[in-house]
This record gives C-alpha cells, structure tokens and sequence, in this order.
C-alpha cells in the first residue's frame, strides 16, 4: 500500500518502504511504526490504497495521514475487504462476523454476531455474496448474503459431523478455490455432499498427508505456500502435479508462523513470532556445494591420539591418511571415541551423521544429530572408521576414513600358536608312551585273568553237573508228588460231588415242603412269591395253609433263619414242620399265640438255656391270618414288618395297636423287635388286627431284598426304595401293571440289575396277595 509493505505487529503497524526491497538495501533496512499505530495489531487489509486494519482499540482506516476509527464493539481479529462491492469491508472477531458498508460518507455497520460461536481468526469471500469464516475450535461457517442492501443472511456451521478435524481450522482462498488448513492436512469442501475432505490434490504422499498444514497461499505462478509441521514448504506446479521445495527454508528458527505473503518478482514475505524473513527465489541455490566431513578427535585410553589433520612424510597437512598414520595399539587397551563433524554452518546442530566400523559393524547407523561414537572391547585385527554426513539441505559431505590396527594379545600370536603346536606334539607322545606301557600292563593282568576264569568255569561246570544230578531226583520227586495231587483232586472232586448231589437232594426235599404254584394259587388266590436262594438251598422260607372249620382262614408265613445254606435249610424244616404241628394240628390260628408257641418249639428243639456264648440261632417271621369271608385280618411280626398297599377305599381299620405309617398310599405295621428264640426280651408277641378290602394288596418279606448290595455305588437297596417300588408296581395303584406275576417280574428284573457283577449276600423272599 502506498509503495510501503505493512507488517501487523503486536507493538503496531509497521512498515517498509519498497526502495528497500533489493538485496543489499534489504539487510541493512529498518521497520518504522505506520502513521503512529501503536500497539497491538492483528491484521492489515486494503482498502482503496488504504490500509484498514483491526487494531487492540477497533477497526481503523488510514487515510490522508489520518487514522479514523470506523468501528469498535468487542474484540475484533481480522478484516479482509470485498472483491465484488468496492464500498464494502468485512470482519471477524469474538463470536462476531459482520459487515462495514460505506456509504453516504459514513460507514453503515451490520453483524450476525448472535449466530456465531467462537473466535473468528480468518475469513474469505469465496464468490459474490458468499463468504466462509473459521474459529479456533468450533469449526466453520458459511455467511450467504441474501440482500446487500438489508445485509439478510443465511448462515450454516460445519464440525465433526461434516468431517472436520476437531482442531484449529484456517480458511483460505487460493488459486480460485478455498482450502482448509488444520492440524491433520488441506480439507476441501464438496458441495454435492455438503461436508469436508482430505484432499489429495497438492500433496499425495501418505507419511505427509496428514500432518499439520496452516498459512495457505498462492504464488504468481500457481504454486502453494504453506507451513508443514513447523516447516516453511512451496508446492511448485508441474505438469498437474505438485512438487515439495523445502530445502532453503530448513534453516528458518521460529516458534510460530503467522503469515505467508508472496509478492511480485519472486519475492516473498514470512512473518512468524519473532521477525520477518524475506525470500528471493531469483537467488539460486548452490546444489553444487561440495564439503567434507571431519574426523575432529580420536581418543584411546584418555589421550587424544589424532586431532583431526594428518601429515605427509614432509611435514605438510593432507586429507588421505598416509601409511605411516595408520597406527597399531595393543591389544590391552581396545576402547575409542571418535567425534566428528561438518563443515556446513546453517544450523550446523541439525547436521546429521552416519557411521561404520569395517570389521566391526554390519552395516551403516541411521543418520543422527549426535557427533561422537565409542567403540569398545574391540577384537585384534584391522579397522576402518568409516563416517559421512548431511546438512540442513540434505547435501551429502564426503565421506572421511581413518585406519587402525588392534594387535591381538601375545597368546594369539604367531609364535604363541607355534609354542602351542610344539607342546601339542609333546603331548601326544607322552599319552602315547603311557598308553603303550598301560597296555602291556593290562595284557599281563588280562592273561592272568583268563587263567583264573578258566579254572574257575572248569570248577563251575563240576558243580553244574553235580546239581543236575540232584534236580533229575527232585523232578522224581516231584512228578511224583504230583502223581499224589491228581489221586487227591480225584478223590475231592468225588467227595464234591457227593456232597454237591446231597445239597441238591436236600433242596428236592425243601421245595418239596413249600407250596408249589397250583396248590399254593388254590390257597393264596392272586399272588405272587419271589423266591431266590443265595445257595442252593436256603434259610429263607414261606408256608401257608387254610383252615375250615366255623370259619375260613388263609394263614400266610415267611420266615428268614439264621445263616443260609444248609444251615439255614434245617433251620427252615424246622420252622415248617413246627407250623403244621402248632396250626394244623393244634388249631392255634391267633398271630400271636402261633409266633408265641412256634417260640416255644424252636427254644425246646434248640435246647437253648439263654446261657452265655450260646449259639443264637432262630428266626425272623412276619405271619398274616386272613378271614376269607370277612376280610378281617390279623398279624403278628418277630422283627419283619408287613406292607400294605391300599387299592380300595381305605376302610377304617377295626383295632389298631400299632399306628400305620403312610408313604403315598403304602401302611407298614412293625413287628416286636425279638426273634424266634431264646432272647433277653421274651416278652408275648403282639396281635394286629384290621380290615381290608377287594383290591388291597399285602407284602411279606425277608430282609434280603433291602439288604442287598449293588447300584453303581455298591449300597445296599434300602427299604425306602423297597416300599417306592412297591406302590408303583402294585397292581392295586399301578395303571401299567394287572396282575401279581407281573409285578414279580418287575421286582425279580430290578434286584438282578442291582445286584449287576456283585455277589448276592443273603437270600431273598417276597409274597404278595391280592385280596
């Protein structure tokens, strides 16, 4: 403006004048405060050829040497004036956005601070009527102007939710379209879809791409200035496509970069926290520019052994390490540091560095800032100290080396190895020596050896043959003896079955005297009788019989006798012999008057005194008397209860000396806990009566079937299960089961499954009847 480039400072506005702009003039030139506009001073626009700037106190125009305020509200940040209407200026500032129109010599003021929200930093017009504004963290807005004449707006905000960074966004006019600087690359708005993107337009490499990008401008040349990462960049246009130049700017120091400003003649201004940079892309940079890099210092073992120049034989300084410099340094002492450096002073801190012991290292480090490598407990043998670098610019120095050599201790050496090989052979034929001498040795002992075995196997076959001699009479003696055991397993084998055929006449006789199917079902009526020996004859036994006289009885046993097998069968004849005497001849039919005589009996035939370390033998009964006509029941039990499972109407009983127990339609009455025989207790057995009906069915058992081990854990059966499978088996209550056989079945499947691989302990007896 007015030949003067103005820099908005926060002292001020300040300018320079352009007969300052050449290079020479330029580096000795000074700045000086603009019209007396002191303090701080965000942004400078033009206005007619004259400057409009927002000052800390409002928005000034400069005009005749006079600094007029045209507005002040709150806090305005920068000002741009119009393309399209040459009496208009607009602004952006403390959640503000508004207008300034002069017109009829005074400025006319219109804001839509209220649809606002945030500090406005930069603004744009980006066609007639239609202006973007950008805050620090809320995002963007797009002002339509609707009428020029009333300022009627439309205004739209942009965020997250059209695809912005959530960061500090910078809109820009550039080259005809507008971009948006932000903390993750240049976005650009798609007016189809109404939101942002990446753009891929200016820059296309991915490790770039998304990086920090603010201080958009263009070039004369269409080019793009911007600041990358905290890196001054032109973009330079070719061929549709856009190069990075960044090289001369490397050496620019700021903390901050507030503006990019390209001016004719291929000069441009860069304003950031500190100063103002000025760059002249006339003056070519020297890409030929050749340097070496510098080994400055050796240091072995705390002394500096080379300081960064070499001589030749006369004395001269040269840059090629001469033979006689390439020294050698025992083997004791093997540690070095070189430091290094590079001749290009442009932030020469930022040079960087690359490095490679030959015989050493792999392969060349990474280039880095740090000038200084240590090297320890390096190996006997011969090194190259290979280092290079690169400035600022990414200009490559040449490569220095240096030579050096590590003599390996005096136990590697030549004359140490010869020493070694003297002592080897030396060795060899002392081991040889006392080996052939403790292998003459060991053959005299060998031989020795041999003799004494010779005669040892000699006298050894002597006795071999000696206890054959005594084995052949033993194996006479033996088969001998065997002959004997096959004449005894005979004669026991005979006598087995002889006892064996004795057992089985023994059970002929039993089965003889227990009721058989068809008499028993002539007796009984309905019934079913489970009977399974654990032998083959058993202790277990049932009896009944049926009396005629002034009334009909059915009188039903079963009795469990102490022990099993034979024992238990005799015990069993005895019961049933003793019955028929006490019943059938003696008519006693009361329940407890038999038990109490069939006690008597037993005591007597026993000839049992109750003394001590006599032998208890007796029995378990459970006796049942029915009277066929009337229904009526008595019972009488030595330690067996008996079940009943009612299939009729549950009649009242007609005494009850011992309350019934129910478990789901099942009654139990106990019997006296005394056996059939001499006992402590030889109380009078007690009589139970009561009634049941058509369909009841009525249980006498041993205690076999409860007692049973087996199931898949090896317990005993249980007379809770017991009574379970009698309700739901009976054929009073089961809607399955009809008859009494079947229930058997059932009865007889179950405890063989239970019993399963074991052996049955005991045996088993269950009648049931059916009235």
């Amino acid at each position: 403006i007015e030949n003067n480039l103005l820099v908005a400072t926060t002292d001020g506005l300040y300018k320079l004048n352009s007969s300052n702009f050449s290079n020479n003039k330029f580096i000795n030139s000074n700045f000086k405060i603009y019209n007396n506009i002191a303090g701080q001073t965000f942004s400078v626009t033009n206005y007619n050829n004259h400057p409009v700037c927002c000052f800390i106190e409002g928005i000034y125009l400069t005009e005749n040497l006079k600094n007029k305020l045209i507005y002040h509200d709150n806090y305005e940040i920068c000002v741009e004036n119009s393309r399209y209407f040459k009496n208009l200026i607009y602004y952006g500032g403390n959640n503000n956005f508004g207008f300034l129109k002069y017109e009829k010599n005074k400025w006319k003021h219109f804001d839509i601070k209220e649809k606002i929200k945030g500090d406005v930093y930069y603004i744009i017009e980006e066609q007639k009527n239609k202006f973007w504004a950008s805050t620090v963290a809320n995002g963007i807005y797009k002002i339509e102007l609707l009428d020029s004449f009333t300022f009627n707006t439309e205004v739209t905000h942009f965020d997250t939710l059209n695809n912005l960074p959530n960061c500090m966004l910078e809109v820009r006019f550039v080259n005809g379209e507008m971009l948006i600087g932000s903390q993750h690359g240049i976005y650009q708005y798609n007016n189809k879809t109404n939101s942002f993107y990446l753009s891929k337009k200016y820059i296309n490499d991915t490790l770039i791409l998304s990086k920090p990008m603010y201080n958009i401008a263009s070039d004369y040349d269409s080019s793009l200035w911007l600041m990358i990462d905290k890196t001054v960049t032109k973009l330079i246009r070719k061929n549709n496509t856009y190069e990075i130049f960044d090289i001369p700017f490397k050496r620019l120091v700021f903390n901050d970069l507030y503006s990019i400003y390209p001016d004719s003649n291929g000069i441009t201004w860069i304003g950031t926290t500190d100063c103002v940079y000025r760059y002249d892309a006339n003056i070519k940079l020297n890409k030929n520019f050749t340097f070496n890099t510098i080994i400055s210092k050796v240091i072995y073992h705390k002394d500096t052994i080379f300081n960064g120049c070499y001589s030749d034989s006369l004395g001269y300084t040269c840059n090629i390490q001469p033979d006689w410099g390439k020294k050698k340094f025992p083997y004791s002492h093997n540690s070095f540091i070189f430091e290094f450096s590079a001749p290009s002073f442009n932030k020469e801190e930022d040079n960087l560095f690359s490095f490679y012991l030959e015989g050493f290292d792999d392969e060349w480090s990474d280039y880095t800032t740090i000038n200084k490598k240590e090297y320890t407990n390096i190996t006997e043998g011969t090194y190259i100290f290979h280092v290079k670098s690169r400035n600022i610019y990414g200009i490559d120095g040449n490569e220095t080396t240096i030579e050096f050599t590590i003599l390996p201790p005096w136990y590697r050496t030549l004359w140490a190895y010869f020493l070694y090989f003297l002592l080897l052979i030396l060795v060899i034929y002392i081991v040889v020596v006392i080996n052939t001498r403790r292998l003459k040795a060991a053959n005299i002992k060998l031989e020795a050896i041999v003799l004494q075995r010779t005669e040892e196997i000699r006298h050894r076959n002597q006795e071999i043959l000696q206890q054959k001699e005594e084995i052949s009479t033993q194996r006479d003696e033996i088969e001998a003896q065997r002959d004997l055991v096959i004449i005894q397993k005979e004669h026991i084998e005979e006598i087995h079955k002889e006892v064996t055929d004795s057992i089985n006449y023994a059970k002929r006789i039993q089965e003889a005297v227990l009721p058989v199917s068809a008499p028993a079902r002539a007796v009984l009526g309905e019934h079913f009788i489970l009977f399974k020996p654990k032998d083959i004859v058993s202790g277990d036994f049932y009896w009944a019989t049926q009396t005629r006289g002034h009334v009909t009885l059915l009188i039903v046993a079963v009795a469990d006798c102490t022990g099993h097998g034979v024992p238990g069968a005799f015990m069993s004849m005895l019961g049933i012999s003793f019955l028929n005497e006490i019943v059938r001849k003696q008519e006693v039919t009361q329940a407890n008057h038999v038990l109490n005589e069939l006690r008597k009996e037993i005591i007597n035939a026993l000839q049992q005194k109750g003394v001590s370390g006599e032998q208890k033998d007796g029995m378990d009964i459970s006796l049942l008397v029915v009277n066929t006509e009337t229904n009526e029941c008595q019972w009488a039990g030595a330690n067996n209860p008996l079940y009943i499972v009612r299939g009729g109407q549950n009649p009242q009983g007609l005494t009850k000396p011992v309350p019934l127990q129910n478990l789901e339609g099942l009654e139990e009455i106990k019997g006296d806990k005394m056996p059939i025989a001499i006992y402590e207790r030889m109380e009078p057995f007690t009589n139970h009566e009561f009634k049941v009906e058509n369909g009841d069915c009525l249980y006498l058992f041993s205690d076999g079937f409860a007692d049973q081990f087996g199931g898949a854990k090896g317990k005993k059966f249980m007379y809770k299960q017991f009574k379970e499978i009698l309700v739901q088996t009976c054929p009073g209550t089961s809607q399955q089961i009809k008859t009494m056989n079947e229930q058997k079945e059932i009865l007889d499947k179950i405890i063989n499954e239970w019993i399963g691989n074991n052996e049955q302990i005991d045996d088993i007896t269950v009648l049931g009847i059916k009235i």
